[in-house]
């Protein structure tokens, strides 16, 4: 996800447990990078995500999908 300014490490998403992590060792392995259109995230319908109701969380969501996308499409 990205360097975390709050603590010293990284922001990361991991989808096998579909949660955010920090940690400071980070090894990175570009050949095992996934694409957002290979990654799929399950939703437990039985727990409600406080930012379902939240607009500015909606907002964030597609704004950083939209730099992902276009990331991804400066790499093709």
């Amino acid at each position: 996800m990205g360097y975390c300014d709050e603590k010293d490490g990284y922001r990361i998403w991991l989808p096998e447990i579909n949660q955010i992590v920090t940690s400071r060792d980070v090894l990175f392995k570009p050949e095992e990078i996934r694409l957002s259109s290979q990654m799929s995230v399950k939703a437990d319908s039985s727990e409600k995500n406080e930012e379902e109701d939240d607009p500015d969380a909606e907002e964030l969501r597609l704004e950083l999908n939209s730099q992902w996308t276009s990331k991804e499409a400066e790499c093709e």
